[in-house]
């Protein structure tokens, strides 16, 4: 059994958590026992900051990645990750200035509305993703997975420390929350649609409110520690595999 692991640095481990085992190395080792099938891991996640149209090119022209996938019984998806959070308020007036303080003004005059023509380019990119994922398996048994994103801003230190006031920062809390929010529900959507099993890191990182800043599951304030690689293997647990049962 073929076990690939795609995307951005999430499920990267190695230099991002020194001596940690990986949920994808974790993963393929529970399947090895709860399936009694040896399991050939093959983590093709990056480590250079890759947004999603990094990945969907990486899709279409990574031969190499393509045949893996191709023969892949099991996929592990992590995209999105060092998208989300507007970073030039496509369809927001407003200057986000060059600091925290200036991304926290812009943020709170911003409306769901003016928001949305960034979601519905994510959700387009994500069917494009999700679909060359899926199609290149072509209908044949296989368990799709992707982990949706844990928000490692919240109680980021530029915010915490920019120079506003308690109120500010207690909107752009708010603020933030609405929007890992809004993009995770809007990522599992097109998941689903596409046959792939969501896994919710987000509140598992960051508490059922999504309010909780994501502590001890992560190493640098961003990838998982060993406590929250082991987080995520164990919501991975929790998938049916007789898709992929012997």
């Amino acid at each position: 059994m073929h076990l690939v692991a795609l995307g951005d640095s999430i499920p990267f481990a190695g230099h991002f958590c020194p001596g940690c085992t990986g949920f994808v190395a974790q993963y393929g080792s529970f399947l090895q026992k709860r399936t009694g099938r040896p399991v050939l891991v093959s983590n093709r996640s990056r480590d250079d900051g890759a947004q999603m149209q990094d990945i969907e090119i990486q899709l279409t022209s990574d031969a190499n990645l393509r045949a893996k996938l191709a023969a892949a019984d099991v996929v592990l998806a992590s995209v999105g990750f060092n998208d989300m959070l507007p970073n030039w308020g496509v369809g927001c007036p407003g200057d986000m200035g060059s600091d925290a303080a200036g991304y926290i003004a812009w943020a709170l005059t911003t409306t769901p509305e003016c928001l949305t023509p960034m979601y519905d380019h994510f959700a387009a990119e994500y069917d494009t993703i999700f679909s060359a994922i899926t199609d290149l398996r072509a209908g044949k048994p296989t368990l799709f997975a992707v982990i949706n994103l844990h928000d490692a801003n919240l109680g980021g230190a530029d915010i915490v420390n920019a120079n506003v006031t308690k109120d500010a920062l207690a909107g752009m809390a708010r603020w933030m929350i609405a929007q890992y929010d809004r993009w995770n529900a809007m990522e599992c959507t097109k998941a689903k649609q596409h046959r792939l099993e969501c896994i919710d890191v987000y509140h598992a990182f960051n508490g059922p409110e999504g309010d909780q800043v994501a502590g001890a599951n992560v190493i640098d304030g961003v990838h998982p520690s060993q406590a929250g690689h082991d987080v995520i293997t164990a919501l991975l647990a929790k998938l049916d595999t007789k898709a992929i049962a012997p």
